[in-house]
């Protein structure tokens, strides 16, 4: 599978089609931390992106898929837009940040600090690159104390306990639902 990514404005509208979606890529979103505003704008952003749609419903139902490919599902708060990373988990980005990292991938993949932010390029020493794992799991699921020093850093954003930085958190073999924090 190849690895793809698109970035598209979430859509508003007062109908959704749950039918078009897989029961497996339903589940695991309704299993977000995710409040429900955003799981089903989330709905309403595959309705209009069937291409997105079909290969999340084809991953979720072939899930022999994930040794290949992992989706990074996010919502971006601030430009209150979605993103849907198609990674390859047989190329591991080597930086910025740790070996495989979201930040990683997202760079890998073009996006810029416009998407995701990191002051510091992935050093370890900033907060700026702050997301909040709302499902999946990771390779590394808990934070070294380095983390949680830089996460603790900024008082405008305190740490909950979905916050991890995304330069060192690495994605494992099960896709992610993210958000990228303000």
């Amino acid at each position: 599978m190849s690895s793809i990514n698109v970035e598209t404005h979430k859509t508003h509208s007062t109908s959704i089609n749950h039918s078009s979606i897989s029961e497996e890529l339903a589940n695991f979103v309704s299993k977000s931390a995710w409040s429900i505003t955003i799981q089903e704008s989330f709905f309403l952003f595959l309705e209009k992106n069937t291409d997105i749609r079909s290969k999340l419903n084809n991953l979720f139902k072939n899930r022999d898929l994930f040794t290949q490919c992992i989706p990074i599902i996010t919502y971006q708060e601030k430009k209150d837009i979605f993103t849907v990373l198609f990674t390859n988990k047989l190329v591991s980005p080597p930086e910025p940040g740790e070996p495989g990292s979201i930040l990683s991938y997202f760079r890998s993949y073009g996006y810029t600090d416009s998407t995701l932010y990191s002051d510091c390029y992935g050093q370890l020493s900033c907060s700026s690159c702050a997301i909040e794992v709302m499902n999946g799991t990771l390779e590394n699921p808990t934070p070294r104390d380095e983390e949680y020093d830089m996460l603790s850093i900024d008082d405008n954003r305190p740490p909950t306990q979905y916050t991890r930085l995304s330069c060192q958190t690495v994605v494992g073999d099960s896709p992610l639902i993210l958000t990228i924090r303000k």
